[in-house]
């Protein structure tokens, strides 16, 4: 949202300052103008323009990361302010706002498992011990739109037994097809 956007700034700038000293072959700033150089290819961006109303944008189309601006509040609860993601994410227009639990009603024993790590890991979040967290999924479906089909324990497909233990019947069905076939 726009009150995010000294948040969103702020990363901006860091991607900015990270881009060319680290890759100065693939990344230059000149002024206010970004010139990015990738095997044979190029394109510039007048970073004022970005910077205005889209820095978090600019900074999600520089870099292969997802980024998701939360807030902390009184109380514990971390909310998503502003996010530039790909994929994993979904509706991620409707999750602006919500706080972590909200966001993820949908996975399985989050409020009973998941819950108190996980506001453990962004209470200690500061600007002097950043983290990077890794994710990945497996799908069984070509799709890149996050529906239900593309998750073995909610796809139509998938036997109702299976809904409970997703886990059981992703290894059943990759020991009868292999990976490759499993997941494509």
């Amino acid at each position: 949202g726009g009150d995010s956007l000294p948040a969103q700034r702020e990363v901006l700038d860091m991607v900015l300052e990270h881009l060319p000293r680290r890759f100065p072959r693939s990344f230059s700033l000149d002024g206010r103008r970004l010139r990015v150089h990738v095997e044979g290819a190029g394109c510039e961006y007048d970073v004022d323009e970005w910077r205005e109303m889209r820095p978090l944008e600019l900074a999600g189309l520089l870099l292969q990361e997802d980024l998701v601006l939360m807030r902390a509040e009184p109380g514990g609860a971390h909310r998503v302010q502003a996010a530039f993601v790909v994929f994993s994410f979904g509706r991620v227009l409707e999750r602006v706002g919500m706080d972590l639990e909200q966001v993820h009603a949908d996975v399985n024993r989050f409020p009973s498992d998941l819950r108190k790590p996980v506001g453990r890991f962004f209470d200690k979040l500061s600007a002097s011990a950043p983290a990077w967290r890794t994710n990945f999924g497996l799908t069984w479906s070509p799709s890149l739109v996050p529906t239900p089909d593309r998750y073995p324990h909610r796809a139509s497909y998938a036997p109702e037994a299976t809904h409970n233990t997703p886990g059981k019947w992703m290894m059943a069905r990759i020991g009868e097809v292999g990976v490759g076939r499993a997941v494509w």
